[in-house]
């Protein structure tokens, strides 16, 4: 049968020809390969598509195959060059061939139908490189990815993926801009197989993308490969002021699931952002990083109570719900209480944190009790009290001291028996403790105890019993304490001087405003508290205002030979509030520096540099702040700059301006001497102000309207007062010239 078939291929008749191709196709092996080549140029086109269609359901076979590559160069040829046929059919059936053969002597055929004119073509040609791996034709199959088709442009990108096609990644990656949608996340599709970080900035910005289809592609690529390596692209996108918000979002998210530690340092600072929605997506990603990091709980606490969106708020509270949840499970287990230990005081401002501190109470564990009641010494809960009055009666007498603190400001009436219970303990501290937890409640029941402790060695015993007196009131108790003011430590002299205040001597007023003006720490805070105490009688608090006068004459700050000078510059231009230096007239002028530490008044070791310029609206300051580590900076920290204005020149009022280096707390008020009950001044101004933080330094841009220091007009020569004061946790204080709370010291602003 064979044979006739063979013999059919000759025949006269084109049908008797194409049928012999049809039977060789279906019953023919290798052996009949070279016939029906012989045959391939019939000079109808149905049967050389037969032939063709024969070879390739033959060429399946491995036996076909092998005898097929052992074919001489002109006779394969003679079947690869049909693929200049002007028949789509036969150009397509010819790739088949050369599919079915995988002889890579097909190779270069193939590779020049990448060219032809039909979209089927092209495409069954991209499949076929793929089957023979033909990674050199990376290049030619790259050039479809301009090719009109979007069909042509997915099947190349696919098979560039498939081929490994290192050197086509450029445009792969050009393709992630391409007009269709559907080319952009086949792009998307192949560079995630490359796992090439050269690609991840092209990657991200898909982020930004007009399809949502894309966009979520994208993330899901970005997930996938998990690779450190986005985050700097991740960062770029979410800090550039031209992204959207929903790509700000995602970048958010897909950071808190891939980030390190310096990426939740970058996410902390994305929490004080303008825009709550990216306060709201960078707590979330912080979360994913290290929930149970200690500066991101603060934070969280901060915000939970303080951000000025409720979402924000939200969040937050739902977030440490979730930290507060799971630290609950942990502190029964021995090999996590010590991660409860280390983090619970972060968590000090949450609002659940009571859900914690009872299952602390309760735990079996001795150092976590102790922890909970050091944590409501800062911040009492009422609800709390079973639990301490059940750990006031255990036997360890630390905790008992502690518990018994707690318990006087919580003011729990039920646990009195106790506490009396308590002073006759073998213990002095925990005496005297229990003495002062019955006077919170207004108890005389440890005044004994305390009479006896103030004449003790014991400083801190001392501090402790002249608090129990001022609780209590007892005027009899004022000729000891009035002994007291003479002979004691600073420390026990201020709390001292507030027992005699509270019962109505005013030689502890005056003392408590002589201390509240000293430059000693933290004394003068103590007195500044003292002195707003409400249980100190009314005639004493009316007498506070001049006794301040009377000792501001009086007092010794940083005294200066001769005024310092300061000089302001008419500013032609515009001045962008932005806190930064860069406009030029910030980098023409004279700047101030010189400012001296408060307590030693020599030169600060590190500087404070102010320009000043005005225009017809307004008064311009800039201040650089020098900072050996600014990354110590945050939210709470005490880091200041004080901005003393006196246009009149009085000795009564003036205008100071605050700024903190994280631009969240700005304010702004009238300082005076106030004369007894005159009520204090309403004045709100509209000042400008933008900060920014450097790596040594950190830079405050402030604009104040003259018409809020009620100036219509600067002229030159007008000459006002002038002062400068630098607050700060980490560096000595400084002034520029003296006192920012004495007019007398400030120098002189001259307006060039």
């Amino acid at each position: 049968v064979i044979d006739e078939f063979i013999n059919g291929l000759d025949d006269s008749y084109w049908k008797v020809r194409y049928y012999a191709a049809i039977g060789l196709g279906k019953y023919g092996d290798e052996n009949v390969i070279e016939d029906l080549i012989e045959h391939i140029n019939d000079e109808n086109i149905m049967v050389q598509e037969e032939i063709l269609w024969a070879l390739n359901r033959i060429l399946w076979r491995d036996e076909a195959k092998a005898k097929f590559k052992r074919l001489s160069e002109s006779k394969v040829n003679s079947v690869f060059e049909k693929v200049g046929s002007k028949s789509e059919s036969i150009r397509i059936r010819t790739i088949w061939v050369i599919e079915a053969s995988e002889d890579v002597r097909g190779i270069p055929y193939l590779i020049k139908l990448l060219g032809d004119e039909s979209k089927e073509v092209k495409i069954r040609a991209i499949w076929a490189l793929e089957k023979l791996k033909a990674k050199n034709a990376g290049y030619a199959i790259e050039a479809l990815l301009e090719d009109p088709s979007v069909k042509v442009k997915i099947e190349s990108i696919k098979a560039l993926s498939r081929l490994k096609s290192e050197e086509s990644i450029e445009g792969l990656v050009k393709k992630l801009k391409d007009p269709d949608e559907n080319v952009r996340i086949y792009a998307l599709w192949a560079l995630e197989r490359f796992k090439n970080p050269l690609t991840y900035d092209g990657i991200v910005n898909c982020l930004k993308d007009q399809s949502r289809k894309v966009r979520e592609y994208a993330i899901k690529v970005i997930e996938e490969l998990n690779d450190k390596n986005f985050i700097p692209f991740l960062k770029k996108i979410v800090s550039d002021e031209n992204t959207d918000i929903e790509a700000k979002l995602s970048g958010l998210k897909l950071l808190g699931k891939i980030g390190d530690e310096e990426t939740g340092k970058f996410l902390l600072n994305l929490t004080r952002c303008e825009n709550p929605a990216v306060r709201k997506g960078a707590v979330e990603a912080l979360f994913m990083i290290d929930k149970f990091n200690p500066d991101f709980l603060k934070q969280l606490c901060f915000m939970e109570s303080f951000d000025p969106d409720w979402r924000v708020r939200k969040t937050s509270s739902r977030l440490l719900a979730k930290v507060i949840g799971e630290m609950e499970n942990m502190v029964s287990s021995s090999e996590e209480k010590e991660k409860v230990l280390q983090i619970v005081e972060s968590l000090q401002q949450a609002r659940n944190l009571r859900r914690l501190l009872k299952s602390m109470a309760e735990s079996e564990y001795p150092e976590l009790r102790e922890k909970m009641v050091e944590l409501c010494l800062k911040k009492p809960y009422p609800e709390l009290s079973k639990n301490l009055r059940e750990m006031f009666e255990e036997p360890d007498i630390v905790l008992k001291r502690k518990v018994a603190l707690v318990l006087g400001e919580i003011k729990d009436k039920k646990a009195i028996p106790l506490l009396k219970n308590g002073l006759k303990s073998y213990d002095t501290e925990l005496q005297l403790n229990c003495a002062y937890a019955l006077a919170k409640m207004g108890r005389r029941d440890g005044l004994p105890i305390a009479l006896n402790l103030l004449r003790s060695d014991n400083v801190e015993f001392q501090k402790r019993s002249a608090e129990i007196l001022a609780l209590l009131r007892d005027k009899k108790t004022s000729d000891i304490l009035l002994k007291k003011l003479v002979n004691s430590e600073l420390e026990v002299k201020v709390v001292c001087a507030w027992a005699l205040a509270r019962m109505g001597e005013i030689k502890g007023a005056e003392l408590l405003v002589k201390l509240s003006e000293e430059n000693i720490e933290p004394v003068r805070t103590y007195a500044n508290q003292y002195l707003s105490d409400p249980s100190i009688p009314y005639y004493i608090k009316a007498k506070i205002p001049k006794l301040r006068e009377e000792f501001r004459r009086s007092r010794i700050g940083i005294i200066e030979i001769s005024p310092k000078i300061a000089k302001a510059y008419h500013v032609d231009g515009v001045i962008i509030i932005d806190g930064k230096d860069e406009d030029r007239f910030w980098k023409i002028i004279e700047k101030e520096d010189n400012f001296l530490t408060i307590d030693e008044k020599v030169n600060s070791d590190y500087q404070t540099k102010v320009g000043i310029g005005y225009d017809d609206k307004y008064i311009y300051f800039l201040v650089i702040c020098e900072d050996p580590d600014t990354s110590q900076i945050e939210l709470k920290s005490r880091d200041f700059i004080t901005v003393s204005i006196n246009p009149k020149n009085s000795f009564k009022e003036w205008y100071q301006f605050v700024v903190h280096p994280l631009g969240v707390v700005n304010y702004s008020y009238i300082w005076k001497f106030y004369k007894d009950d005159e009520p204090e001044k309403k004045w709100e101004s509209s000042w400008k102000v933008k900060t920014s933080v450097e790596e040594d330094r950190w830079i405050a841009e402030i604009a104040i309207p003259l018409s809020d220091l009620k100036v219509d007009k600067i002229t030159s020569g007008t000459k006002w007062g002038i002062n400068f004061h630098r607050d700060s946790e980490r560096i000595p204080p400084s002034t520029w010239t003296g006192r920012i709370d004495n007019p007398e010291q400030f120098g002189v602003l001259i307006f060039e």
